[in-house]
């Protein structure tokens, strides 16, 4: 019986950890793009880059940026979530439904679509600290009216005095 509960524990610990392996690969958000895209980053423009995935409709996007202000500045925006609606274009919705812990909550949005009816679903997004200075947030599309599945992350680390940002996500329509 001590045997199944260890096993249990251990396995309940590596499914965790794989969870997280988005957010905590070790590379620098920098380290992921060309020596011409961070040139473009760096001179302040947004870069995006599209990735086809087999037997998904949509591309994964990331977008690249640069933010003047603090990771921890930035993280604590994107983790606004009941007030996302007052400072994201189109969002009408933004509340938390349910508190899993600290860091982990699933919010409820409306999405003012222009032509389609309003989009509103549940994600549950996962706040994570990465070192002292970096942070990730990743997601998981719970329930939708109109999507099938999203799930993505937002990463922040420090890039020269402000902050450089990853936003992925991939959505299946």
């Amino acid at each position: 019986m001590k045997q199944i509960s260890l096993l249990r524990r251990l396995a309940i610990l590596l499914t965790g950890l794989l969870m997280s392996l988005p957010c905590l690969a070790g590379e620098s958000i920098f380290s992921e793009l060309t020596s011409t895209q961070k040139g473009e980053v760096e001179a302040g423009s947004q870069v995006v880059i599209t990735e086809n995935i087999e037997g998904k409709p949509w591309p994964r996007v990331k977008v690249y940026r640069l933010i003047n202000a603090s990771p921890e500045q930035v993280a604590a925006v994107f983790f606004d979530y009941e007030n996302a609606k007052s400072f994201v274009p189109n969002v009408i919705k933004s509340e938390i439904s349910n508190r899993l812990s600290a860091c982990t909550m699933d919010v409820d949005y409306g999405l003012d679509v222009p032509i389609f009816p309003d989009e509103f679903y549940t994600v549950r997004n996962s706040l994570k600290s990465i070192d002292d200075n970096s942070y990730c947030v990743d997601w998981k599309l719970l329930r939708s009216v109109l999507t099938k599945d999203s799930v993505g992350n937002f990463r922040v680390e420090p890039w020269e005095g402000g902050a450089v940002i990853c936003y992925q996500n991939l959505v299946t329509p």
